[in-house]
Parts: C-alpha cells; sequence; structure tokens
C-alpha cells in the first residue's frame, strides 16, 4: 500500500500522501499535540480521542472525567499487545502505566478492560551483587 505522513498543525491533523505532498485536514481533529497510529494505519489517537483515519468516527476513551481507572491519563500509542489484542497504552497522573484493551474491528471502537502495567508504588527489584 501507498504510504502516507501525518503531523499535526493549528488547522487539526493533516494527511498526505507520500508519492504526493497535498496534505488534507483530517475531520473532528483539532490542532497542536501528539499523534498515534494504530498498527493497521486505520486509526489515530489524538489527546483522549480515538478518530478513523478519514474523520468518519471519533470517540473519546471512556474513564477520562468521570473518575474512572483512566482519570488524568496521557495516552500514548495503539499497538498489538502481548496479550494477542490491540491496546491502547497511557500513563495516569499517579505515573502508573496502563493498557486498555480496545476492539477496532467494527465500525466504531469497543474499550474493554483497564490493566495495570507497571505500577509506580511496587518497587523496583533488588540489584544482585555479583560474586567476584
Amino acid at each position: 500500500p501507498d504510504g502516507f505522513l501525518l503531523y499535526p498543525n493549528s488547522g487539526g491533523i493533516k494527511k498526505t500522501p507520500l508519492k504526493n505532498f497535498s496534505p488534507e485536514n483530517i475531520p473532528g481533529t483539532s490542532g497542536g499535540g501528539r499523534v498515534f497510529i494504530s498498527d493497521d494505519g486505520q486509526w489515530i489517537l489524538q489527546g483522549s480521542n480515538l478518530i478513523k483515519i478519514d474523520g468518519s468516527v471519533k470517540v473519546t476513551v471512556p474513564g477520562i472525567g468521570d473518575g474512572g481507572d483512566l482519570q488524568g491519563s496521557q495516552f500514548g500509542f495503539v499497538r498489538n499487545s502481548p496479550t494477542g489484542k490491540m491496546e491502547m497504552f497511557c500513563r495516569n497522573s499517579g505515573q502508573d502505566m496502563k493498557a486498555v484493551e480496545l476492539d477496532i474491528s467494527g465500525g466504531s471502537p469497543q474499550f474493554g478492560p483497564v490493566r495495570t502495567i507497571a505500577d509506580k508504588k511496587r518497587r523496583r527489584p533488588k540489584k544482585f551483587k555479583h560474586a567476584v
């Protein structure tokens, strides 16, 4: 498939084919900020919004403003996880790493359970001394 480039600007997220530089705004996006793309290239994550690459679907990730598990989270990327499922990875205000299960096979994303990947409260493993 032909590649494309995504980049944020003041009018929203721009998408342009690599072969012919002709940027167009993706509907439903806002200016600035980081942009992450799913492994299949069909979805982008901007802030707490998951947006279909053509702008036809825009969904706010649940659990952000309702006091849920993801309150105050900064979202990162959408990837196939070691569990074999698609997940969105994020860091919450307590600096814990979380993953949200995500099904993007249908027309609208479905969000599953949240799992903790790294908990700031856990202690780091002790370092072992090497025998001399």
